[in-house]
């Protein structure tokens, strides 16, 4: 080391004492699978949604979408997170609109209100706000035409047998008796049928405690005895309608209602139905894990709804829970980034794609057309589009030009008062509110919040454990105490991860402190009964 008045020069040993230089630099690029597709270059389109991808050679890409008459197929729109799917459920909707299409939106996710800025006629109603609906109204049909269709959007929450069947057939024959009927008529009906060999008292118990979640709390203020509008009023215009509930019973019955009101409306043409998150009532039921519900009717319906020239929109981003009659339906399918392997099967099947097969463009020895593969390599933004008049699979991007989703953070529950509810409540103002919620499982539900209450954090898995019941319906009766604000969800640490767990909230501990109050009441007075005997 050399020092003078102006420099300090440092030899390479010197140097390497305060610098670790390589000797060679690594530049490292994002390997994608070789895939081939055939790309089309002829396809017109009405509707523009994005531009053609070609894997294996360079090409121009070609704007691509739907022609009109694709439409009345169905599109599918699988995969991918729940930006992408909206994304691109917007990008769609955006563009049927400037053809002079209608659209409607059934959904949970308040971020679909963005489109409201650039379609600005759209009204956004919010079940249990602006928006209520009788299930028993038969909108533009007549109550013997509508009957089936309501005894059909009960089956999706029950495994009707043939006795429970009878009943709600014959309920609803005496409820249409009367003028503007609702579920609060025909839960009284049902209560004051007597027990017979045909129908005992566990089918009435049923069907009565399936009433009694849809008749209090916050679902009863989304299904209420005035509805007030008509759904021919809702189609006239481009529309969302949002279920503001994380209570699965009541969402399939909802999204499913609003189907059958859809089929009971003369007002039909021209609108473009998406179902969002439809894994919900396309289901496979947790009471039969390893067995798919195959919705027939509900598939039925769907093809009723487009042979009255509107067209069914069907996302979800959980392919593996969702039928595959429902998966199938639509011949229009976008399939956006899958990560597991069963889910990539499914794609597989719904795109007729190839692995291993001798490449299109390549030659004749090279073996290189990984198009299930490449589903696990697909950026934000691309997938795999399948149109029906089309043969063959290609890769596409999708304009998201434009687009954007505002940050909407989780909207608290419905806090509004409710007539209805109250004027149930009212009929018994002594009982306490689990039991008026819970019914004959209002024990079930106590024991659940006395146990998260003195273990904050358990687990749906944990505490089906302890209690030693079916976790199908520990976790329902979960999501119902979440839904009605009793119970919420926390962040848990466990290692390295965090899983999900719940705590009591302060109406929670209200509700369990009234109801053992008046248990501890209750069984006073039974003692004191045999006592004075």
């Amino acid at each position: 080391m050399r020092i003078n008045r102006r420099r300090i020069y440092l030899t390479g040993l010197e140097a390497a004492r305060f610098l670790q230089i390589s000797t060679f630099a690594v530049k490292s690029l994002k390997a994608k699978p070789p895939a081939e597709f055939i790309t089309p270059s002829h396809l017109n389109s009405d509707i523009i949604i994005g531009s053609t991808i070609e894997t294996e050679t360079f090409t121009e890409r070609i704007p691509i979408g739907f022609r009109k008459e694709n439409l009345k197929q169905g599109i599918a729109i699988l995969g991918g997170t729940d930006e992408e799917r909206i994304l691109t459920s917007l990008r769609i909707l955006l563009e049927a609109a400037k053809i002079g299409l209608r659209f409607l939106i059934i959904t949970r996710n308040p971020k679909y209100r963005v489109i409201s800025n650039w379609v600005p006629q759209t009204k956004i109603y919010t079940l249990g706000r602006n928006l209520i609906l009788n299930p028993l109204d038969p909108e533009d049909f007549n109550p013997p035409e509508y009957q089936p269709l309501l005894i059909t959007v009960f089956t999706q929450i029950l495994e009707l047998s043939d006795e429970i069947w009878i009943v709600l057939e014959q309920a609803l024959q005496q409820v249409y008796e009367n003028p503007n009927p609702s579920l609060f008529e025909l839960q009284e009906v049902i209560s004051q049928i007597p027990e017979t060999r045909v129908y005992g008292k566990k089918v009435l118990e049923t069907l009565n405690h399936i009433l009694q979640l849809f008749t209090t709390g916050e679902v009863a203020s989304m299904l209420g005895s005035q509805q007030n509008l008509k759904f021919s009023e809702i189609l006239t215009q481009p529309s969302i309608i949002e279920i503001p509930t994380r209570f699965p019973l009541a969402t399939i019955f909802i999204k499913t209602l609003i189907l059958a009101k859809i089929i009971a409306s003369k007002t039909l043409n021209q609108t473009l139905i998406l179902l969002d998150d439809c894994e919900d009532i396309f289901h496979v039921d947790f009471r039969a894990k390893h067995r798919t519900l195959e919705k027939d009717i509900l598939i039925e319906w769907l093809r009723e709804i487009a042979q009255k020239e509107a067209y069914i929109v069907l996302s979800t981003g959980r392919i593996i829970e969702t039928s595959p009659s429902a998966l199938r339906f639509p011949k229009n399918r976008i399939v956006h980034r899958l990560t597991t392997v069963d889910e990539r099967k499914i794609a597989a099947n719904l795109l007729g794609l190839q692995e291993h097969a001798p490449g299109i463009h390549s030659q004749k020895r090279r073996h290189r057309l990984y198009q299930i593969t490449y589903l696990t390599h697909l950026e934000f933004g691309e997938a795999i589009f399948l149109r029906e008049d089309y043969a063959y699979p290609f890769t596409i991007k999708i304009n998201y030009n434009n687009l954007y989703l505002p940050y909407i953070n989780e909207e608290p529950h419905i806090t509004l008062p409710n007539l209805t509810e109250e004027i149930f409540v009212s009929k018994d103002r002594q009982k306490p509110k689990l039991l008026l919620h819970f019914g004959s499982e209002a024990s079930l539900a106590a024991e659940i919040l006395n146990i998260i209450k003195e273990y904050r954090g358990l687990t749906r898995f944990a505490l089906a454990n302890i209690l030693r019941i079916d976790s199908g319906k520990c976790y329902l009766l979960l999501d119902f105490l979440e839904d009605q604000n009793y119970v919420r969800r926390v962040e848990v640490p466990k290692g390295k991860y965090w899983t999900v767990g719940y705590e009591i909230t302060q109406r929670g501990e209200t509700a369990l402190k009234e109801y053992l109050e008046w248990k501890q009441s209750q069984d006073q007075q039974r003692r004191g009964g045999t006592n004075g005997m």
